[in-house]
This record gives C-alpha cells, sequence and structure tokens, in this order.
C-alpha cells in the first residue's frame, strides 16, 4: 500500500514545470532539488547554506511545500466564511489560527508564526479579525505578507488580487 496523500498528476506536472517539484529524499532534498529553479532564503542572500540546514535540520523534509499548502488552505478557508460568520466559525477559525503557534510541524516556522501573531495584537486581534470575512482575509493576508518580507519575496500579491482569487477562483480553479 502506498503511504503518504495521494498524487495528483496535474498539479505534480505543473509544479514541476515551474522548478517547485520537490523532493522526497529528506530534509536536505528540497534545496537539493529545486535549487537552481527557486527562490530559497540562499538564493536571496538572506541565509547562507549552512544556516537554512541548521534552521531546518528539525523541519518536515518538505518545509516549503507545507508552508505554501498551509497559506492556501488559510487563504481558502477565510474566502469561503459568510461575510459575517456564525460565533462557531468565529470560534473555530481562531482556535485553528492559535493552534498553528502551537502545533505547526516546524519549530522554526512555528515560533516565528507566534511571534508575528502576538506583535499583531494576540488572541484579541484574532478574535477582533474572524468577526467578518473581511477581517480574517486581512489578518491571514498581512500575516502571509509578513513572511514574505522575511523570506525576501518582493511586491507581495494585493489583497483585492487575494480575495478575488480565493473567493471567485482563479483560472486554474474552474470556478
Amino acid at each position: 500500500m502506498k503511504n503518504g496523500p495521494p498524487s495528483f498528476p496535474a498539479k505534480k506536472k505543473k509544479a514541476a514545470e515551474d522548478g517547485r517539484e520537490s523532493s522526497k529524499a529528506g530534509a536536505g532534498g528540497l534545496a537539493a532539488a529545486g535549487a537552481a529553479a527557486s527562490t530559497t532564503l540562499a538564493t536571496l542572500g538572506l541565509r547562507s547554506d549552512e544556516e537554512i540546514a541548521e534552521l531546518r535540520k528539525n523541519c518536515p523534509p518538505d518545509i516549503e511545500e507545507l508552508g505554501r499548502s498551509t497559506w492556501t488552505l488559510l487563504h481558502a478557508l477565510v474566502s469561503a466564511l459568510p461575510p459575517t460568520p456564525t460565533p462557531s466559525q468565529q470560534s473555530h477559525l481562531a482556535a485553528l489560527l492559535l493552534a498553528l503557534t502551537v502545533l505547526y510541524p516546524c519549530s522554526h516556522c512555528r515560533k516565528d508564526f507566534a511571534v508575528k501573531v502576538e506583535r499583531a495584537g494576540g488572541e484579541a486581534a484574532i478574535l477582533e479579525a474572524v468577526k467578518t470575512r473581511a477581517g480574517a482575509e486581512k489578518y491571514v493576508w498581512e500575516r502571509h505578507e509578513e513572511v514574505n518580507r522575511k523570506i525576501g519575496k518582493e511586491g507581495g500579491v494585493p489583497l483585492e488580487e487575494i480575495r478575488k482569487r480565493w473567493k471567485d477562483g482563479g483560472p486554474e480553479c474552474g470556478w
């Protein structure tokens, strides 16, 4: 029986064409697999390969894919909310965001996200943000933009484009 999640050939093909296909060969596999084709902390000059290896020594092997997938999940979740989420939806979304500061599998990313949440006002700011879809979208977008700036990605995607992509569906969604 095959271990791991099911594969999605179309997405894997597109990822490979984009140079984002990751190796399953262990913690160092990702950097080796896509170093030439992808932007990394090392290629941006923000960290040396040695610093990155030290930071990632206890990380899942596909940490960059995990990060992209996490942001995809969060943006999709908040965009699917009704304009005014129910108290139950608000509570669950707030719990999920806070849970990432404790449960995220990459210790470096987990600690960094916890600091970003705290600097943004902590639990109180999350509870306020999740009262509306627009507030939740903005909160997630702001945290994502902070991470993008930290890793050296310039010119992030404007919030309105994120809203359009996830609420209305982008061309790849078929919605």
